[in-house]
This record gives C-alpha cells, structure tokens and sequence, in this order.
C-alpha cells in the first residue's frame, strides 16, 4: 500500500494543502487547539482552532473543497474530544440531553459540492457514534443560496444571512442544541440558525466553530 501511495504521488502529485493534512496528527492538532470565547460574534461561540495556521487552513479547505477523509476524520477527532469535556461539565449544570447540529448547506450549493463538510465532520466524532450526544441532520435547513461570507463585510454578512434557515420541525425545549459551523468569523452564519432554532421553540442553544 505504501509502495502504491508513492506510484501515485509521483502521477499525481499532492496539493500542498493535502501534504499538510497528510503529515498532521491529533496529537500536532491538540497542540494548536484553545478553546476560546469569540466575543466578536452575535451570539456567544466558542472557537477551537486559530485560522491562520497553516495545518488548520489547510484542514478547512481540504474537507470543505476536497472532501479530504482524514481531514474530516481529524476534525472530528478533535470535535470528539472537545464534547467529551464540554457534556461533562454540562452534567453539572443541565441534566438535558444534547444534540449536534452541522450548519446545513443550500440546495444549490449541495448539488455542487456533493457533500456537506461540517457534516462530514460531525458524523466523524466518536461522541456521535457512541450515542452520547445525537446528530441532528435535518431539523435545520437553509432558505436560500447565501452569497459567500467571505466576500463580504461585517454588516453585509450579517444582512447577507438574515432569514436564511429555517426549523423544519419544533425543536425540543428540553434539549440542548450545539450548532457547529467550519470557520466563524463574524458569527453572522451561527446567529441567524440560532434565531432560527430559538423561534422554533429550542431554549438553550450553544455555538460552535471548529476554527476561527
């Protein structure tokens, strides 16, 4: 297998950006990991890895454009270990079940792409295989094909995004929902599903944002 690895890479060779999710482990990852509190976005969020690393960007773009397998696999590695620690210390404060919810994608861009990254990564985690917490892949859904965040300002991200999901079903005011998103950098993307989820009923909500 390692003999056909190098075949390959000399036919094709590697992107740079894979090269870099090829030679990271969890270990390197859980080095560039510090759970911190965005106070720049609409909602409370917390995000996990620094975006300008070169590992991390390199992880995003790769599970988001590429559909990488080890970058959502260590993503979700990574996501794993941080709801391990976030249900324990929850148990000491809410007795609630908890429930994942990738941030979904349009219709359109679905189609596209193929596949939902933030997903991807999700049903990658551990914590959703042995049934800690449920992943809830359908009860958001997004409204609209949004213009990419990314070329927008600040306060045209957050216009760019209002009203732009919607609960296909109540929420359940006994369950505590965490949203994840990739990247957050506004939290204009988080807010609004947020908004959405609370007018469906849902009561307490948390915010998530693998990189940021």
């Amino acid at each position: 297998m390692f003999g056909l690895s190098r075949l390959l890479d000399l036919l094709v060779p590697p992107r740079g950006a894979e090269t870099l999710v090829r030679e990271t482990d969890i270990e390197k990852l859980g080095a560039l990991t510090v759970p911190t509190l965005l106070e720049h976005t609409n909602v409370p969020t917390i995000g996990l890895l620094p975006y300008r690393s070169p590992v991390v960007r390199a992880l995003i773009l790769e599970a988001k454009f590429r559909n990488n397998v080890r970058a959502h696999e260590l993503l979700g590695m990574l996501l794993s270990e941080y709801l391990y620690v976030l249900i324990e210390d929850e148990q000491a404060f809410t007795k609630q079940p908890h429930a994942l919810i990738p941030i979904p994608l349009s219709t359109k861009r679905f189609r596209e792409r193929g596949y939902n990254q933030v997903e991807r990564i999700c049903s990658k985690a551990e914590i959703i295989k042995d049934g800690t917490i449920v992943l809830e892949k359908n009860l958001l859904a997004r409204t609209r094909d949004t213009i990419p965040q990314t070329t927008l300002a600040r306060n045209a991200r957050q216009r760019n995004m209002e009203g732009a999901f919607r609960c296909r079903r109540r929420a359940d005011p006994g369950i505590t929902y965490i949203i994840v998103d990739d990247v957050s950098t506004t939290g204009a993307t988080l807010g609004a599903a947020a908004a959405s989820l609370r007018e469906a009923g849902a009561g307490r909500i948390l915010t998530l944002a693998l990189a940021h």
